[in-house]
């Protein structure tokens, strides 16, 4: 009698041991951040303002953001001045990651304004942004796939 009891024990704590196993899985796969892709487009909104931040397109002129922003403020945020700054953002961007979809927009003195942006956002699933201060301008970088 006790050979039954243990059995059914057994194969209790053995069900149990099944379905927690499967919920562990479950829950691992829906966490957004164990996802690859939410991580890696995360990963490269920052790396990729880090790099505007510190890259001199043209040597001794200052990074590409410092670039940016002393066109901005020169030309007192004028359209023209906008469509300089995201032509220099459009260049590099395009050239360095041909294969995501971004919008860079300056929040402090545009007010939201779009600087560049090579796909519309409304349709994206999972957007990531990172945002860089230079001389008074906040600089919003939005990158999803």
């Amino acid at each position: 009698m006790d050979e039954r009891g243990f059995i059914a024990s057994l194969d209790a704590v053995l069900g149990l041991l099944v379905i927690l196993i499967i919920i562990g899985t479950l829950s691992f796969h829906s966490n957004p951040i164990s996802n690859p892709a939410y991580t890696e487009n995360k990963i490269m909104a920052q790396d990729i303002m880090e790099i505007m931040a510190i890259l001199e397109p043209y040597p001794g002129e200052g990074s590409l953001l410092e670039k940016m922003a002393g066109i901005l403020d020169e030309g007192n945020c004028s359209q023209t001045s906008q469509n300089q700054a995201g032509l220099l953002a459009t260049i590099f961007l395009d050239k360095t990651y041909p294969d995501i979809n971004y919008n860079l927009t300056e929040i402090n003195h545009l007010k939201g304004n779009t600087l560049c942006a090579n796909a519309p956002m409304q349709d994206a699933a999972n957007i990531n942004s990172a945002q860089r201060n230079w001389k008074g301008y906040t600089f919003q970088l939005y990158v999803w796939y």
